[in-house]
């Protein structure tokens, strides 16, 4: 058979198997095809949403812990610097203030001072300057140390409140801890 003839063939077979509609069978309205339209909106604008909440959280979540971070990292080095001390310089110190220095006279003669450079803390050794404690992502605002004398020894109160740079500074913690020097008592 030539190609000619069995393609008549074919396609009546096919319009035999899948009729074409003589208006007995209906294809989809305007009515269905607009509920459709809605249903899915509305699915997709729940699934936009739900995407968009996902996202602050894990921002939100992100902001807290660089935040906790910093302020672990920067306390417990200030901390275990302070415990170590003999005693603080009282005259390189600057004390009840919100750009905050604590100059510390360690008991093998060196000299370790803390302090705020345009936001980040710093820590020096005998003049050199080892580096940043916080983190590079926050921001602290206020460094406060407060000298706390009496019969018994001295004590330096240390508030620090720390923001976020990333976020535009609208998250913000405040942190207190008190710390004996071990040379003073």
């Amino acid at each position: 058979m030539k190609v000619n003839k069995i393609l008549p063939i074919y396609l009546r077979k096919c319009l035999k198997t899948f009729p074409i509609s003589n208006g007995a069978s209906k294809g989809i309205s305007l009515i269905e095809t607009l509920i459709y339209m809605a249903i899915t909106t509305m699915v997709l604008i729940f699934v936009v949403n739900m995407m968009m909440f996902t996202s602050k959280t894990f921002n939100n979540f992100k902001t807290s812990r660089d935040i906790k971070n910093s302020a672990t990292i920067s306390m417990d080095r200030m901390i275990n610097e302070i415990r170590k001390a003999k005693n603080a310089d009282q005259t390189l110190s600057l004390f009840n203030n919100p750009n905050g220095k604590l100059a510390l006279n360690m008991a093998n003669g060196d000299k370790t001072t803390f302090f705020l450079d345009s936001g980040i803390l710093k820590i020096e050794n005998n003049g050199v300057i080892e580096g940043s404690l916080s983190l590079s992502n926050t921001f602290i605002g206020n460094l406060v140390f407060r000298m706390i004398n009496n019969q018994k020894g001295q004590a330096i109160k240390i508030e620090m409140n720390i923001k976020d740079k990333e976020s535009g500074f609208t998250k913000s913690e405040n942190f207190y801890m008190t710390t004996v020097l071990s040379g003073s008592y």
